[in-house]
């Protein structure tokens, strides 16, 4: 059976008595909140001061939340860590109301704290004004950096975590922003979790998957959050994000984001380059460790929205804006080249953002006019042409099977046909190598003719006849 209390709904706690409150934009329903381990209904005591109840899930139900909501008691005075004064419904002092409630079993009551997260004001797109970016910042490091300075860490710093009283018209004494959540938090008087946070979505280190659980467990998400929330008094930033977060899980910690880029330009202009270092030391530090700590964000802070803290560096001189612009001005150019045409847009705006009297061309100023449009649809203007189709694709001709099976024995054919020429040619070589010929001329002996010769006849007697050669060796007498 789950617990669904009804508005109005007494709740005896055997040491004071609670009502349900009712939700104040729905009549008739409880005023309840879904965490991320359970269920967080609004009780009012008989004094009128507001509690949290917060139910847990059945498996994120421990026994161990009594001796954890008891030491976080003694924190409860840190700035921005209302939320530790606890109090455990435990089957030793509150039996008889857990046997008619046991989904209530090791539930927590606390303060109630007023005003949004800022999850909801990142949701709702809601545009801060500088001095109330720069306020929410700055609570938000105080915050931050005392815990760091005692060795603690909420371990699970996110938007939906941290609640924003200052923003509220109710606000006085107090916190300007509250941490919530606090159910995994580190300190040396507190046990390690079972589970150990691993960072929510927007906000999680790249190494945050293994578990961050430690005094600079906060340094990535805190990096982030003060980013974001001096970012937000800019319509280009608070404009174009749709989720809890400003940037996506996949974004996180990568070097060409297009929303990390527009954002540093921001931080440049607005509020000085020592920010906007820190915010980029952050984003490519390799572990915990190398992020900034929250005593550095807390010294680079401006001292009001309009001046920057005077170090000399922080001041962005012409020269330097100027190549901002131009880079923001190709990477645009780069976007739209690729067909990614919001990118281009971002990039565009911030060019302007940077320098108002850029010398855009009369495209780009097209391009900024087609784009600004209704959220109800996309515009039909510049960047919404369609591309041309592309060629229709050739049927391929059919071969025969002669052409085929040459085509397929054709390379094979002059590898065999080469590696028999190279053989003859080398067994030529090897042949002359070992019989070498004599080319030195011999003299040819000449002929040797016999002719016969007829004798003249005297006196009608013929004579002998000689036979003509070659002369006979003389005789010796």
């Amino acid at each position: 059976m789950s617990f669904n209390p009804e508005p109005g709904e007494v709740l005896d706690f055997a040491d004071m008595v609670y009502r349900v409150a009712e939700h104040p934009a729905a009549p008739g329903m409880a005023h309840a909140l879904r965490g991320r381990a359970g269920h967080v209904y609004r009780l009012d005591s008989e004094s009128g001061d507001q509690f949290a109840l917060k139910v847990f899930d059945m498996h994120t139900r421990d026994p161990a939340h009594v001796v954890l909501a008891s030491r976080l008691s003694s924190l409860a005075n840190v700035p921005g860590l209302a939320a530790c004064r606890q109090k455990v419904l435990s089957p030793r002092r509150h039996r008889s109301l857990l046997q008619s409630e046991p989904e209530l079993l090791y539930a927590v009551i606390m303060p109630w704290i007023q005003g949004p997260t800022w999850a909801q004001l990142v949701i709702e797109q809601h545009e801060l004004a500088p001095d109330e970016s720069l306020d929410l910042a700055r609570a938000l490091t105080d915050v931050l950096q005392g815990l760091e300075e005692r060795g603690l860490a909420h371990c699970d710093v996110s938007g939906s975590n941290v609640l924003l009283p200052g923003l509220t018209e109710t606000f006085g004494a107090g916190s300007f922003v509250e941490l919530v959540d606090v159910d995994q938090f580190y300190g040396r008087i507190l046990d390690r979790p079972a589970e150990l946070p691993a960072g929510s979505p927007g906000y999680a280190h790249r190494t945050a998957a293994r578990g961050q659980w430690g005094p600079r467990a906060d340094r990535f998400g805190g990096a982030i959050l003060i980013a974001e929330m001096l970012g937000w008094c800019n319509p280009q930033i608070c404009k174009t994000t749709t989720d809890e977060s400003y940037f996506t899980p996949a974004e996180l910690q990568d070097p060409n984001c297009e929303r990390f880029a527009l954002l540093m330009s921001v931080l440049r202009v607005q509020w000085g380059t020592a920010l906007a270092d820190l915010f980029d030391r952050a984003w490519r530090s390799p572990s915990l460790d190398e992020c900034p700590s929250f005593g550095e964000w807390l010294l680079a802070l401006p001292n009001d929205a309009r001046t920057p803290v005077e170090t000399g560096d922080e001041w962005l001189d012409p020269e330097t804006i100027r190549s901002q612009a131009d880079e923001m001005y190709h990477r645009s150019m780069d976007a739209r080249r690729m067909r990614d045409w919001a990118g281009s847009l971002r990039y565009l705006q911030a060019v302007i953002s940077l320098r108002p009297d850029y010398p855009l061309t009369d495209t780009d100023r097209d391009f900024l006019d087609e784009y600004e449009h209704p959220a109800g649809g996309p515009p039909t203007g510049f960047y919404n042409r369609v591309p041309p189709p592309p060629d229709p694709p050739r049927r391929p001709r059919h071969e025969s099977l002669p052409e085929r099976l040459l085509g397929a024995l054709q390379p094979k054919f002059i590898v065999y046909a080469t590696v028999v020429v190279l053989i003859l040619v080398l067994a030529v070589a090897l042949n002359a190598f070992l019989n070498p010929r004599s080319i030195s001329p011999q003299r040819a002996t000449p002929p040797v003719f016999a002719t016969s010769v007829a004798t003249p006849t005297v006196s009608g007697t013929p004579r002998d006849t000689f036979n003509v050669g070659p002369p006979a060796d003389p005789k010796v007498p």
